[in-house]
Protein backbone atom coordinates (compact mmCIF):
# COMPACT_ATOMS: atom_id res chain seq x y z
CA UNK A 1 0.00 0.00 0.00
CA UNK A 2 1.11 3.72 -0.57
CA UNK A 3 0.01 7.47 0.38
CA UNK A 4 0.46 9.54 -2.77
CA UNK A 5 -0.92 13.27 -3.47
CA UNK A 6 -4.71 13.31 -4.92
CA UNK A 7 -5.45 13.79 -8.50
CA UNK A 8 -7.44 15.28 -10.53
CA UNK A 9 -8.77 11.81 -12.22
CA UNK A 10 -8.89 10.37 -8.68
CA UNK A 11 -12.27 12.57 -7.71
CA UNK A 12 -14.86 10.34 -8.90
CA UNK A 13 -13.42 7.25 -6.64
CA UNK A 14 -12.61 9.71 -3.65
CA UNK A 15 -15.97 11.16 -3.31
CA UNK A 16 -17.28 7.78 -2.65
CA UNK A 17 -15.33 7.30 0.17
CA UNK A 18 -16.53 10.79 1.35
CA UNK A 19 -20.19 10.21 0.79
CA UNK A 20 -19.61 7.25 3.37
CA UNK A 21 -18.34 10.04 6.05
CA UNK A 22 -20.68 12.73 5.24
CA UNK A 23 -23.84 11.20 5.20
CA UNK A 24 -25.64 14.50 5.10
CA UNK A 25 -23.86 15.43 1.67
CA UNK A 26 -24.68 15.06 -1.34
CA UNK A 27 -22.42 13.58 -4.30
CA UNK A 28 -22.62 16.90 -6.01
CA UNK A 29 -21.66 19.11 -2.98
CA UNK A 30 -18.45 16.61 -2.09
CA UNK A 31 -17.49 16.80 -5.57
CA UNK A 32 -17.33 20.69 -5.51
CA UNK A 33 -15.23 20.68 -2.53
CA UNK A 34 -13.16 17.94 -2.73
CA UNK A 35 -11.94 19.39 -6.12
CA UNK A 36 -11.63 22.97 -4.97
CA UNK A 37 -9.85 21.96 -2.17
CA UNK A 38 -7.68 19.58 -4.52
CA UNK A 39 -6.99 22.29 -6.77
CA UNK A 40 -5.88 25.13 -4.21
CA UNK A 41 -3.78 23.17 -2.18
CA UNK A 42 -2.74 19.87 -3.87
CA UNK A 43 -0.26 18.75 -1.60
CA UNK A 44 -2.94 18.62 1.46
CA UNK A 45 -4.94 16.09 -0.58
CA UNK A 46 -3.76 12.16 0.11
CA UNK A 47 -5.16 9.08 -0.96
CA UNK A 48 -3.72 5.64 0.46
CA UNK A 49 -3.56 3.13 -2.75
CA UNK A 50 -3.82 -0.62 -2.68
CA UNK A 51 -3.46 -2.80 -5.71
CA UNK A 52 -4.25 0.17 -7.77
CA UNK A 53 -7.60 0.38 -5.54
CA UNK A 54 -8.15 3.53 -3.75
CA UNK A 55 -8.79 2.45 0.04
CA UNK A 56 -8.22 5.28 1.83
CA UNK A 57 -8.20 9.86 1.36
CA UNK A 58 -7.72 12.70 3.60
CA UNK A 59 -8.00 16.26 2.05
CA UNK A 60 -7.12 19.40 3.77
CA UNK A 61 -7.13 23.38 3.37
CA UNK A 62 -5.20 26.19 5.15
CA UNK A 63 -7.07 28.98 6.40
CA UNK A 64 -4.97 32.04 7.10
CA UNK A 65 -2.17 30.00 8.85
CA UNK A 66 -4.81 27.24 10.25
CA UNK A 67 -4.75 23.83 8.55
CA UNK A 68 -8.29 22.54 8.07
CA UNK A 69 -8.50 18.39 7.71
CA UNK A 70 -12.34 18.64 5.52
CA UNK A 71 -12.26 15.12 5.35
CA UNK A 72 -10.77 11.76 5.67
CA UNK A 73 -12.69 8.30 4.87
CA UNK A 74 -11.28 4.83 4.82
CA UNK A 75 -12.97 2.02 2.66
CA UNK A 76 -15.30 -0.19 4.99
CA UNK A 77 -13.35 -3.39 3.90
CA UNK A 78 -9.86 -1.80 4.98
CA UNK A 79 -10.77 -0.27 8.53
CA UNK A 80 -8.47 -1.16 10.93
CA UNK A 81 -5.74 -2.01 9.13
CA UNK A 82 -4.08 1.55 9.92
CA UNK A 83 -4.70 3.09 6.75
CA UNK A 84 -6.58 5.98 8.78
CA UNK A 85 -3.65 6.46 10.73
CA UNK A 86 -1.17 6.54 8.09
CA UNK A 87 -3.35 8.98 5.91
CA UNK A 88 -3.36 11.67 8.95
CA UNK A 89 0.19 11.34 10.02
CA UNK A 90 0.95 12.30 6.66
CA UNK A 91 -1.18 14.91 6.25
CA UNK A 92 0.02 16.79 10.02
CA UNK A 93 3.46 15.93 8.81
CA UNK A 94 2.52 18.40 5.36
CA UNK A 95 1.06 20.71 8.06
CA UNK A 96 3.83 20.85 9.83
CA UNK A 97 6.27 21.87 6.92
CA UNK A 98 4.00 24.75 6.47
CA UNK A 99 5.06 26.02 9.35
CA UNK A 100 0.82 25.77 10.83
CA UNK A 101 0.30 26.60 14.55
CA UNK A 102 -3.11 25.15 14.88
CA UNK A 103 -5.29 22.34 13.00
CA UNK A 104 -8.98 22.18 13.22
CA UNK A 105 -11.52 19.28 11.99
CA UNK A 106 -15.24 19.10 12.73
CA UNK A 107 -17.20 15.50 13.66
CA UNK A 108 -20.21 16.01 12.79
CA UNK A 109 -22.99 13.96 15.52
CA UNK A 110 -23.78 11.40 13.63
CA UNK A 111 -20.00 10.38 13.18
CA UNK A 112 -18.92 10.72 17.25
CA UNK A 113 -17.57 7.10 17.23
CA UNK A 114 -14.74 9.05 15.46
CA UNK A 115 -13.38 11.27 18.09
CA UNK A 116 -11.60 8.97 19.93
CA UNK A 117 -9.52 8.27 16.50
CA UNK A 118 -8.96 11.96 16.36
CA UNK A 119 -7.94 12.38 20.21
CA UNK A 120 -5.20 9.48 19.37
CA UNK A 121 -3.10 12.64 17.34
CA UNK A 122 -3.90 15.05 20.27
CA UNK A 123 -6.73 16.57 19.25
CA UNK A 124 -9.25 18.09 21.68
CA UNK A 125 -13.07 19.35 21.21
CA UNK A 126 -12.98 23.13 21.50
CA UNK A 127 -17.31 23.28 21.38
CA UNK A 128 -20.04 21.97 20.02
CA UNK A 129 -22.17 23.96 17.83
CA UNK A 130 -25.33 23.71 15.56
CA UNK A 131 -25.04 24.53 11.44
CA UNK A 132 -26.37 27.34 10.14
CA UNK A 133 -26.04 28.76 6.48
CA UNK A 134 -22.95 26.23 6.06
CA UNK A 135 -21.78 26.22 2.34
CA UNK A 136 -22.38 22.64 1.36
CA UNK A 137 -23.86 21.66 4.71
CA UNK A 138 -27.75 21.28 5.94
CA UNK A 139 -28.53 23.62 8.65
CA UNK A 140 -29.57 21.95 12.29
CA UNK A 141 -26.26 19.67 12.13
CA UNK A 142 -24.51 18.83 15.61
CA UNK A 143 -20.96 19.54 14.89
CA UNK A 144 -18.34 18.72 17.28
CA UNK A 145 -14.93 21.52 16.04
CA UNK A 146 -11.93 19.82 17.49
CA UNK A 147 -8.13 21.32 17.60
CA UNK A 148 -4.52 20.50 17.99
CA UNK A 149 -1.92 23.21 18.54
CA UNK A 150 1.39 22.43 16.76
Amino acid sequence: MKIRQMEKTDIRRVVSLYLDANTFATKENISKWTLEGLLKYPLLNLVAEKNSNIVGAVSGILRKNIGVINDIAVKNNYRNQKIGNLLFQKILNKFKKLKVQKITLWVHFSNIRAIPFYYRFGFKIKRISTTKNIKFVPNGEQIFHLEKRL
